[in-house]
This record gives structure tokens, sequence and C-alpha cells, in this order.
């Protein structure tokens, strides 16, 4: 079996008796506990979960050629910066959709794309204060002409506590409303805010 790593080839082989072992023993070195697994390629194809099953159902005798690409903490957090544009125009794209669901009183579906949506949001500010942290930039600092990140950040917060209380009372008209102007401002606003935050990222 042939083993590369960021383009290096490993001089031992893994042990494990399937694919899932196999990256438990590569990964969990001490060399690499700052590092995170990006990519994952099998026999020269990228190895995705959703077609391929658990990486533990993989038996070891399957797989001849195995390649990883991993980035410490700091390639993670600029790799995100770097792609922020792209996450919050998928969230974006949905927000008509859902706020149409609601207006024609199709609650199920719109509370289910609706709870979807408030989950990739989360995750999206999340990866945002860890890229921040990581990167140690400033919340507070200006970022030329626009709010600064904490500043955003206590804007969009106000706005998800205003979208929850409209879920609990039910005021699908008014939550519709929200997501399809409020919250679409707000996410066009962040677009504009990704840019300059990997600027003061050196």
């Amino acid at each position: 079996m042939e083993v590369w790593m960021d383009g290096k080839p490993l001089a031992a082989e893994p042990r494990g008796a399937n694919l899932g072992e196999m990256l438990d023993n590569l990964l969990g070195c001490k060399d690499l506990a700052d590092r995170t697994l990006v990519e994952l390629k099998v026999n020269g194809q990228p190895y995705e979960l959703n077609q391929q099953g658990p990486a533990g159902s993989l038996p070891r005798e399957a797989i001849d050629h195995l390649e990883l690409e991993t980035m410490d903490a700091r390639q993670v957090a600029l790799h995100f910066l770097d792609n922020a544009g792209g996450y919050i125009q998928a969230m974006t794209g949905s927000l008509p959709q859902v706020a149409e669901l609601f207006r024609v009183a199709d609650d199920r579906e719109a509370n289910q794309q609706y709870n979807s949506l408030l989950e990739t949001l989360h995750l999206f500010l999340q990866l945002v204060d860890g890229a921040c942290e990581t990167l140690q930039l400033d919340s507070a600092q200006g970022l030329g002409g626009l709010p600064s990140l904490a500043q955003s950040q206590n804007r969009i917060s106000g706005l998800i506590s205003e979208m929850l209380q409209s879920q609990e009372q039910e005021d699908w008209i008014l939550l519709a409303d929200i997501l399809e102007h409020d919250l679409k401002d707000e996410l066009q606003a962040w677009a504009e805010l990704m840019p300059r935050l990997r600027q003061q990222a050196h």
C-alpha cells in the first residue's frame, strides 16, 4: 500500500484493519495534533462518506493507495475566510424559498428548512469566531469604513432573537419578512465584511 501525506510518501504503512483505524493511527500521532484532515483520496478517488459509507466499513485489503491532505489551524482559518463568501451565498440563496413556504402556510416544511438554515448560520458564526481566535484578529477593530466584527455579531444576534421570537409566536408572515429582507441584508453585509477580515490576517 502506498500512503502519501501532504504530498510526501510515508515510509511505514499505518496500522489498522480498515480505513477508520488507519486514519486514527495516522492522525493520532502528536506531530499532527494541531492539524486537520481536509482531503482524503482512496485509490486515487476522493473519499465521500455519503457514497462510500463510514471509514470503518472499508477494509484495508481494498486500499492500494491512500492520500491525505492536512492543514494546521492557521491554514484552516485562512481557508475558511477565503471561502466564506460562498457559504454566505448559499445561505442567502435559500432564504426566498423558506420565506415563501411560511407565507403559503406550509409550516412543517418551512420549519424544517428554517431549522436547517439556523444550524448552518450558527455553525458559520462559530467558524468565524474560531478563525478570529486562531488568527488573533481584533473583533473590535474597524474594518475600512464597515462596522467592526463585534458590532456585526451583535446585530445578527439580535436578528436571530427576533426570528426565534416570531417562530415561538407562530407569526409566520413576520418571520418570512425577516428572512427575506432583514436577514438577507445582514448576510450581504457579512459578505462585504469577510474580505476585510481576511486582509487583517497576515
